[in-house]
């Protein structure tokens, strides 16, 4: 904190007695964005996970004795920390880059390690659509999306349960979701609705 203002973030993950633990420093951000892209519906996701404080914020940059860019501030906290600690600079052989990026592709840029091992959560979401009003449901485990319902005043010949049971199994993303839905004549469940809408209801 900074004057009262948050300046900080971090967050840790604990697995088979292994910890992660990352944080942020917020130096030089546009703040009416950052409000903009975190502003997210209560009622849209629901979740178990331990909910971060909400704190108003403010730049390290705006409070520096004079200007600084991001590079300098780095490299001035880096020399802080070392000579706080008697620290010394490590370096990276080509080997040990050639094994971090490998484990990164293998493991860390995933999807399942990504998102397959978050919190439970509900998604609800109602999105207004040419062919009417869709209310989509559904409750995710682990990533996976273990039952999914559809409600609104759409129209359509076929029972939409069968697109219901189709989406049991399927990861929750965009990619994974089109492709479950391939083949679907989806005019025949909700009418004068195209695919990507019906993809952007369920985000």
């Amino acid at each position: 904190m900074v004057e009262g203002l948050k300046i900080s973030g971090n967050a840790q993950h604990i697995h088979k007695q292994r910890v992660l633990h990352h944080g942020t420093l917020l130096f030089d951000v546009d703040l009416e964005m950052l409000a903009a892209v975190l502003l997210v519906d209560p009622a849209k996701y629901t979740d178990k996970a331990i909910q971060s404080i909400r704190s108003r914020v403010t730049n390290i940059s705006e409070h520096l004795v004079g200007p600084m860019d991001v590079e300098t501030f780095m490299d001035d906290l880096t020399t802080h920390i070392r000579k706080a600690h008697a620290g010394k600079p490590g370096h990276l052989s080509a080997d040990d880059r050639a094994a971090i990026e490998d484990l990164a592709e293998q493991k860390y840029r995933r999807w399942e390690w990504n998102f397959g091992s978050s919190p439970e959560y509900n998604f609800r979401r109602v999105t207004r659509t040419p062919g009417g009003t869709i209310e989509v449901c559904l409750d995710v485990r682990d990533g996976v999306i273990h039952a999914a319902r559809f409600y609104g005043d759409y129209f359509g010949k076929a029972d939409i349960a069968d697109i219901e049971v189709r989406l049991v199994g399927c990861q929750h993303r965009r990619s994974a979701l089109q492709k479950r839905l391939d083949g679907v004549f989806l005019t025949n469940y909700i009418k004068d609705v195209s695919m990507d809408q019906l993809l952007d209801a369920m985000f």
